[in-house]
C-alpha cells in the first residue's frame, strides 16, 4: 500500500518511490514487478528513465483501503471520531 500511495502522490521514478515508500531498492523492485502484474501500477519508460503510473484499479483499490482505515479507527472522512 505504502507503493501505491506514493506513486498516487506523485512520486514516479523507482528512487523516489523507494524513498516515500521507506523501502530497500531489491524489496522495490520485487514489489513493483508484483503490482504490474496484478495491474495496479503502470511502466513507462521516458527517454532512457522507468517512471510509474497508478491505474484506475489502484484507485479503487486506495479507496478501499481509506475506507477500512477510517472504519477500523473510529474515523469519518474529515478524522473525526465516530
Amino acid at each position: 500500500m505504502s507503493i501505491l500511495q506514493a506513486v498516487y502522490e506523485g512520486a514516479e521514478l523507482p528512487t523516489q518511490i523507494m524513498f516515500k515508500a521507506n523501502l530497500s531498492w531489491n524489496a522495490l523492485q520485487e514489489h513493483l514487478s508484483y503490482l504490474m502484474y496484478l495491474g495496479l501500477v503502470d511502466e513507462k519508460n521516458v527517454r532512457g528513465h522507468k517512471r510509474y503510473t497508478i491505474t484506475e484499479r489502484a484507485l479503487r483499490v486506495l479507496a478501499v483501503y481509506d475506507d477500512l482505515t477510517r472504519e477500523i479507527l473510529g474515523v469519518d472522512e474529515k478524522n473525526r471520531l465516530l
